[in-house]
């Protein structure tokens, strides 16, 4: 291609897309007088991604506390369950080694008073 050929392209275009320049000018201050007085009629795309994202972060902070289900945790070694019962006011204890725990409801001189009680556990308490 020659400059010249380029210069002719270059020349018909602008005869054939030639500005008034008053007419673009007129366009221009419309435009800009309706963008100064048009408001939203709704929230902006920023407000509600925010508060989609807000959302999101809060059922997923639900989610991720949410209490794991599952069996109960393995009793450590060593760990004796006693169960018990009572008869006639008696409680009967069944203990390790052939033994039995009776226990009355005679009043001793240094019991606690009535509706307090004293349990002793020794080891890991869950």
């Amino acid at each position: 291609m020659t400059t010249e050929l380029n210069d002719h392209v270059d020349g018909q275009l602008r005869e054939a897309f030639a500005v008034d320049e008053a007419a673009a000018n007129r366009v221009a201050d419309e435009a800009l007088l309706a963008s100064r007085h048009r408001r939203p009629s709704r929230p902006p795309l920023r407000a509600a991604l925010a508060l989609a994202s807000l959302a999101l972060c809060a059922g997923l902070a639900v989610w991720l506390s949410r209490p794991t289900v599952g069996p109960p945790p393995a009793r450590p070694a060593g760990v004796t369950e006693l169960s018990g019962s009572f008869a006639d006011g008696v409680l009967v204890v069944p203990i390790p080694g052939n033994g039995v725990v009776i226990a009355t409801p005679g009043l001793r001189d240094d019991r606690p008073s009535d509706g307090c009680g004293i349990v002793f556990v020794e080891g890991d308490v869950r």
